[in-house]
């Protein structure tokens, strides 16, 4: 999507946030600034042939929201399974990932990006390692992960990027 990340931010996956701004009569700069830019990708939109999405959901939200046509819109997964497949060999991981059996492993995959609130599991995680010492954050994705290394140099130990 076109929209700038600010945006994105305040907006995406609250699909009623973004109906009632769009619906908004007296839209401040925020609010107006957001209606152009889905004009703007409406319009873009509108010279595809074809728009392939991830999910059905952005399909249903670019057909309501957008006024696009079910058939001009193809969802191919992200490529997520969401079947659980236990490790078959949890010591083997824990001496790739040098951790101890009696540390607790939280795992974030996704993107490394604002959006997906990995900054915000950072700061949780900080206040995770107060009470649960023996603890590790592993973070699975691709992105921008030597800033949050930056910022997180105190958890540095604590973290396993991947």
């Amino acid at each position: 999507m076109l929209l700038s990340s600010k945006i994105d931010f305040i907006v995406f996956d609250n699909l009623p946030r973004l109906r009632e701004v769009l619906n908004e009569k007296n839209p401040d700069n925020f609010e107006e600034n957001l209606k152009k830019s889905v004009e703007d990708e409406k319009l873009i939109f509108s010279f595809m042939d074809h728009i392939v999405c991830v999910s059905n959901c952005m399909r249903e939200i670019l057909c309501i929201d957008y006024g696009l046509e079910f058939k001009k819109i193809t969802v191919i997964p992200n490529g997520m399974s969401n079947r659980y497949h236990p490790f078959s060999n949890i010591q083997q991981l824990r001496e790739k990932w040098k951790t101890q059996i009696d540390e607790k492993i939280i795992l974030f995959a996704g993107r490394m990006d604002t959006i997906k609130g990995l900054e915000y599991l950072l700061k949780a995680f900080r206040k995770v390692l107060l009470t649960f010492h023996q603890s590790r954050l592993v973070i699975a994705g691709e992105g921008d992960f030597i800033n949050y290394i930056k910022k997180n140099q105190d958890m540095y130990k604590e973290l396993i990027i991947i």
